[in-house]
C-alpha cells in the first residue's frame, strides 16, 4: 500500500493489564488462619499459617511462648501414654495429677518433676475427675480415689468403671459399652443402670455441660435427663464413627458451649440452644498446616487449645479465641517425631499453664508446660517467656497477579524492641519457587526499617514469609506492620496506524510509480479486516510482524490531478501481536534494559 508522504506511520504501546505502583500492606493478623474458603490468597486480617510466632493478638506480631520439660523424678516409674491431667487442691494446696495408660498416677513434686502418687492394682487408667472433696481415677475393674490429694489412696475394685464424669451435685460413671451409673459421692450408693443407645458402640466420655450431661460415644454425642431418657444429639454422624470420637482427651466445654472431636475436625454444641456448628481444624486452608486430626483439647478463661495428631515432627497446638478465630499458639519444628497425647491447662505452678505430651514413635513419652499470659496481651505480662529457637516464621496470604507481573523494589517495617539480637526479616517465594529471603539484611531498629533488594525480584504469585528472632527469652520482636512496593510489569502491544492512499481510479504508471485505485484499495484492506487469523505485515522500513486489522477509516480528499479525480485516504489501525514482558536486570535507582 502507498502511505502517505507526512502522516504514514505512528506507533503507540499499549499495556496489557494493570500498570502503576503495587502496594501489599499489613498491619493486623488478628483474624486468624485462612479458612478453605477462602484459600491461601490474601485476606486482610488473616494469615496462611505460622512456625514459632503468634499473631493472634491484635495489630501485633511476637514471637510464641517457650515450653519447659517436665522430667521424671529419680526412682519413678517412666510416663506411659499420658491422656488426661486434673487439678486437686486438698489440705489447702493445689496440685497437678497425670493420668496415663499405665498402672500408675503421677504428680508433681515440689521439684515440679512428675513422681508416682497411685498404683492402680496392675490396671491401667482409664479416665479421672474431681467431685467434691474428692478426686477419683477409674481402672475399668473399679476405681480409686483421695480426699487429701496426697494421702491415701482407697480402692473399690468392685465397681467396674471405665469412664467417669460430673454434672451438678452428682458423679457419674460408665461401664462399656453403654451403661452408665450416678451417685451424690464417689463413695456413695450407686443407682440402677442407664441405657445408652445400642451396646455396637463403647462410651468414650461424660462431660457436664450446664444442666446436661452430654455422653460421647463412637457414634456420635447423646444426652440423658433426669429420668433417665436418652437423646441422640448427632445422628448424621453415625456413618463416619470412630473408636476416638469424643474421646476423654478431646471434650471439653468452653465458654459455655461444648466441643468435641470428629473424625477429622471439632464440632461446637451450643450450650444454649443446642445447636451444632462445625469449627474444626479441617476447614483451614494452609498447605504447611500438618494433619487436622485433633489428639486432645482443653479450655481455660480465654481460650480453647487443640493438639494435633501428627505422625512426624512439628507438633502444634492452635488456639481458637471466643469469636471463633484459630491461631497457631506454639509449634515445635525441630527434628525428631512428636507425636501429640494430652493437653490440659493447671494452676498447680502458682500460675496459669498449659500442659501437654508427645510421644517420640519408640519408647519416649515427653510432658511440657507453657506459662500462659495473665493478661490478654502477653506484652503486658512481665513474668511471660519467648521462644529463641531458630526459624520462628508467619507465612502471610499469598498475593496475586495473574494480569501482569510484579516487581517488588522496596519493604517497609514497622516494629518495636528490635536490636542487632532481636530481628525481623523478610521472605518471599514467587511462582512456586524456593523461599529466599528479601534483601540482604534484617530489620534490627524500631520502629521503621526500609530493605531494598540488590535485585528485586520479579513474579505473579507471590508467598511472604515473616521471620522473628530473638536470644533473650524474656524479650520478644514486635512486627505491628509491614508494607511491600514495587510496580506492575504489564505485557505489551503495539497499536500501529497506517495512512494509506487511494488514487482516482486509475492503474497506469506516473513517473514510474504505481497509482493504485480508491476501490482496490478498499477491497484490499476489507478483505484484510475480516480475517480472523494473524497477518503478516511488513513496514516502510521492511520490519515484520503479526498483527490484526482493528479499524479502517476513509477520508475522501482532492487528489489535485490534471484531470480532477478524486481519491481517499485510509486510516488502517493494526493491532500487533502481544509481546511478553521484555526480561531485564534492575539495580536500585536505575532500570538497566537486557
Amino acid at each position: 500500500f502507498d502511505l502517505h508522504p507526512k502522516e504514514g506511520h505512528t506507533v503507540q504501546d499499549v499495556d496489557l493489564g494493570p500498570s502503576g505502583e503495587v502496594d501489599f500492606t499489613m498491619d493486623d493478623w488478628g483474624g486468624g488462619l485462612n479458612a478453605a474458603e477462602d484459600g491461601v490468597n490474601f485476606q486482610r486480617g488473616k494469615y496462611t499459617s505460622a512456625t514459632g510466632v503468634d499473631a493472634a493478638f491484635p495489630k501485633q506480631l511476637i514471637l510464641q511462648p517457650q515450653a519447659t520439660t517436665v522430667s521424671v523424678a529419680s526412682g519413678a516409674p517412666a510416663l506411659a501414654a499420658p491422656f488426661k491431667q486434673v487439678d486437686f487442691t486438698g489440705g489447702g494446696t493445689t496440685n497437678t495429677y497425670l493420668i496415663q495408660a499405665g498402672t500408675t498416677v503421677h504428680a508433681l513434686n515440689g521439684s515440679q518433676q512428675w513422681t508416682a502418687v497411685a498404683s492402680l492394682n496392675g490396671n491401667n487408667a482409664t479416665d479421672a475427675v474431681t467431685h467434691g472433696a474428692a478426686i477419683s481415677v477409674a481402672f475399668a475393674a473399679g476405681h480409686k480415689y483421695a480426699t487429701t490429694g496426697s494421702g491415701t489412696w482407697t480402692s473399690v475394685p468392685s465397681t467396674a468403671t471405665d469412664r467417669l464424669g460430673v454434672l451438678g451435685v452428682n458423679i457419674w460413671r460408665a461401664v462399656r459399652p453403654n451403661s452408665l451409673y450416678s451417685a451424690s459421692a464417689i463413695n456413695g450408693t450407686w443407682s440402677s443402670a442407664y441405657t445408652v443407645s445400642d451396646s455396637g458402640f463403647n462410651v468414650n466420655s461424660l462431660v457436664g455441660l450446664e444442666q446436661v450431661l452430654m455422653i460421647g460415644k463412637e457414634d456420635g454425642i447423646y444426652t440423658i435427663d433426669a429420668e433417665g431418657v436418652v437423646t441422640a444429639f448427632t445422628p448424621e454422624l453415625r456413618p463416619q464413627y470412630d473408636t476416638n470420637f469424643a474421646s476423654v482427651t478431646a471434650a471439653v466445654t468452653f465458654n459455655g458451649d461444648y466441643y468435641f472431636r470428629t473424625l477429622n475436625g471439632i464440632i461446637m454444641i451450643s450450650g444454649q440452644d443446642g445447636s451444632k456448628r462445625r469449627v474444626g481444624l479441617d476447614n483451614l486452608a494452609s498447605p504447611d498446616i500438618p494433619t487436622p486430626r485433633v489428639t486432645a483439647l482443653a479450655a481455660d478463661d480465654r481460650y480453647l487449645y487443640a493438639l494435633c495428631d501428627n505422625a512426624g515432627a512439628d507438633l502444634m497446638i492452635l488456639r481458637m479465641n471466643i469469636r471463633g478465630q484459630w491461631h497457631v499458639f506454639y509449634r515445635d519444628g525441630s527434628a525428631g517425631t512428636k507425636q501429640g497425647q494430652h493437653l490440659a491447662i493447671s494452676s498447680a505452678l502458682g500460675y496459669p499453664a498449659l500442659f501437654f505430651s508427645y510421644y517420640d514413635g519408640s519408647s519416649v513419652y515427653t510432658t511440657k508446660y507453657i506459662r500462659t499470659s495473665e493478661f490478654p496481651n502477653p506484652l503486658q505480662d512481665t513474668a511471660y517467656r519467648y521462644d529463641t529457637a531458630s526459624t520462628l516464621r508467619l507465612r502471610l496470604g499469598r498475593f496475586a497477579s495473574p494480569q501482569a507481573p510484579v516487581v517488588f523494589d522496596r519493604a517497609v517495617i514497622q516494629s518495636r524492641q528490635l536490636s542487632a539480637s532481636i530481628t525481623i526479616t523478610l521472605y518471599y517465594s514467587v511462582d512456586g519457587g524456593a523461599i529466599t529471603q528479601f534483601g540482604s539484611s534484617a530489620a534490627t531498629s524500631s520502629p521503621l526499617t526500609t530493605i531494598h533488594p540488590g535485585t528485586p525480584p520479579s513474579g505473579h504469585l507471590w508467598d511472604f514469609y515473616v521471620e522473628l528472632l530473638t536470644n533473650d527469652s524474656s524479650t520478644t520482636a514486635v512486627l505491628t506492620g509491614i508494607s511491600l512496593k514495587g510496580r506492575h510489569r504489564p505485557s505489551r502491544r503495539r497499536m500501529h496506524t497506517f495512512v494509506i492512499q487511494g488514487e482516482a481510479d486509475m492503474t497506469t504508471r506516473s513517473g514510474g510509480h504505481l497509482r493504485r485505485s480508491v476501490d482496490n484499495v478498499i477491497s484490499d484492506l476489507s478483505a484484510l479486516r475480516d480475517t480472523n487469523t494473524y497477518l503478516s505485515c511488513t513496514d516502510e522500513n521492511n520490519r515484520q510482524f503479526s498483527a490484526l486489522v482493528e479499524s479502517i477509516q476513509r477520508v475522501h480528499v482532492d487528489t489535485g490531478t490534471r484531470t480532477g479525480e478524486s481519491g481517499a485516504v485510509f486510516r488502517v489501525v493494526l493491532a500487533e501481536s502481544a509481546a511478553a514482558a521484555a526480561a531485564q536486570t534492575y539495580t536500585y535507582g536505575a532500570a538497566v534494559y537486557s
